[in-house]
């Protein structure tokens, strides 16, 4: 028998469809639910310490992935006590030792880096390459700090080992080394073999230098910023030092041929030659017959260049 579509519609599709069985209400899993809720409730001082265990067992496991990850940049190594880390930075790159580094304490890597470019500024060191860095623990009542104590590696000129100490969380020495000294500014030479600073008065914001030989050096390591011709025969070069400090070197009548902005020399690197001096300007001529104009100039402010090359000063007259 066929049916008509109307029968089909929605109002008279169940006069010919079965509807499926209605489903039971779990009702043994409700009540063991309930069971289990009020026994957990009723032994909660029982079950307390495992639940406490269980969490420290997994937030153990936790730290230990931490580790592991860690551990495929360098090998970190503690004393008894805690108080001493040591990185094993050999074989890695900067950016992997790093990770480390800034992992057990924001700002230790900065640290490394700004005592490498110190090293590097100051001429200790020459594309140094890490094989340990050595980190203290200071702890205080409230808090507690990690900080660099050591640098071991090597550059160009052999092994390093830099070392400094810390007594209640601050540096007592500058990083040392055994053979190669401390990180600390070196004393200016003067600028002239066989020279002499001449008296200046006291408002005058530049100081007359007469020498025996026409060589002209500079007073410390520095970057040339500028090389300017005023005359043929009257060039000057102004240098920085690092740490908003400024030499300018005037009357030259030759500059080095390599001398450039942007490069840098070395105290004992000639950076051009001086002319004979004007007999009106400087006293005693016949003894020292080349002359030029020094300035030195730190944050703005210009400096006592006698004051500046006092030490300086004292050497050379003993040369």
């Amino acid at each position: 028998m066929k049916l008509p579509e109307a029968d089909f519609r929605p109002k008279r599709r169940a006069g010919y469809v079965p509807a499926g069985p209605r489903r039971k209400i779990p009702i043994l899993r409700i009540l063991l639910i309930l069971i289990a809720g009020v026994f957990a409730y009723l032994k909660f001082d029982v079950l307390s310490p495992w639940l406490r265990a269980w969490f420290k067992s997994s937030h153990a496991s936790h730290v230990v992935l931490e580790k592991s990850a860690a551990s495929k940049y360098a090998d970190w190594s503690f004393s008894p006590d805690s108080t001493l880390a040591t990185l094993n930075c050999r074989q890695f790159k900067e950016s992997e030792y790093c990770t480390s580094l800034e992992q057990l304490q924001q700002g230790l890597c900065r640290q490394v880096r700004a005592t490498l470019a110190k090293a590097r500024w100051f001429g200790a060191l020459k594309n140094p390459a890490l094989s340990q860095v050595d980190v203290h623990l200071v702890k205080t009542e409230s808090d507690e700090s990690h900080f660099l104590t050591g640098l071991q590696g090597q550059d160009s000129a052999g092994k390093f080992h830099y070392e400094r100490t810390y007594v209640y969380g601050e540096p007592t020495h500058p990083f040392c080394d055994s053979t190669r000294g401390c990180l600390v500014p070196p004393a200016p030479r003067f600028p002239l073999e066989h020279g002499k600073l001449t008296a200046a008065k006291p408002d005058d914001t530049i100081s007359w230098m007469s020498s025996k030989t026409a060589s002209v050096f500079p007073v410390l390591r520095g970057k040339v910023v500028s090389v300017d011709s005023i005359s043929p025969q009257n060039s000057r070069v102004l240098l920085y030092h690092g740490e908003e400090l400024y030499t300018l070197y005037e009357g030259l009548r030759h500059i080095d041929g390599n001398l450039k902005p942007g490069t840098f020399v070395e105290p004992r690197q000639s950076i051009g030659s001086i002319a004979l001096g004007d007999s009106l300007a400087l006293s005693d001529t016949s003894k020292y017959p080349f002359q030029m104009r020094f300035r030195v100039e730190q944050a703005g402010m210009i400096l006592d260049a006698a004051e500046f090359l006092a030490a300086a000063e004292g050497k050379s007259n003993g040369r």
